[in-house]
């Protein structure tokens, strides 16, 4: 599996014949996992730590701003949840998941489609709403490991190999001719449970894990460099 990611990704390498790249920084909780957790006084208690980082090579299509960013993310999701650490019910479980994918980002920048600015990066006459609102449509593949660890010693791990796609919305904020500053958000969804059933029950103390997959309602920042620009 890592072998077809890995050829997959060198297969783009010829197409790369331009000169932008950006490094993006993004945080991306989850919006749907069918877990539940319940005490004696009935109350959910969860803590969950996100992040994703990300790296891109713009690829401009053409006369129409209708562009490709390829791009390499990393992240995670540390998911600890459980009692509050007193009483003879004390239990957590922790899910560690980790994330390796490809996403073949397309910025449409439809409000500007036959524009003729040097975009991302731009100073050509505009407007910023204009010039660089752009819906990014996303689908991509993921290498996924999902680490379990129980309080009572119980453990899992699992890899495989998800398929996802995500839209959103970005805004390219030409700095200079150099450099690019672009907010972004959206939606992905993968198309694969993440997580296993489990079920820990004893006195007052409920704990139920059921399998889901994964929605991501995300946001970040990206800085872009123009290499070829003077």
């Amino acid at each position: 599996m890592r072998l077809r990611f890995t050829l997959f990704t060198l297969g783009c390498l010829p197409y790369l014949a331009f000169s932008q790249v950006g490094i993006n920084f993004s945080y991306r909780p989850h919006a749907k996992l069918d877990w539940v957790f319940a005490n004696a006084n009935g109350e959910n208690a969860t803590n969950v730590q996100t992040l994703h980082i990300g790296l891109d090579y713009w690829i401009p299509t053409g006369n129409y701003r209708f562009d490709l960013a390829p791009e390499i993310n990393y992240g995670y999701i540390d998911h600890t949840w459980g009692t509050d650490g007193t009483g003879v019910d004390n239990y957590t479980l922790t899910d560690k998941i980790r994330f390796l994918s490809f996403f073949l980002n397309t910025n449409i920048y439809f409000l500007d489609l036959e524009g003729d600015c040097d975009c991302p990066t731009f100073s050509k006459s505009g407007g910023l709403i204009q010039k660089g609102l752009f819906l990014q449509l996303s689908p991509g593949y993921s290498l996924v490991r999902v680490s379990t660890q129980h309080s009572d010693g119980q453990s899992q791990k699992d890899d495989r190999g998800i398929l996802s796609v995500g839209a959103g919305l970005g805004l390219d904020i030409g700095l200079t001719d150099q450099w690019t500053l672009t907010p972004f958000a959206g939606l992905r969804l993968y198309f694969d449970d993440l997580t296993q059933d489990h079920e820990y029950e004893e006195g007052t103390l409920k704990l139920v894990q059921e399998s889901s997959n994964l929605q991501q309602v995300y946001g970040g920042l990206k800085l872009s460099f123009r290499l070829d620009q003077r």
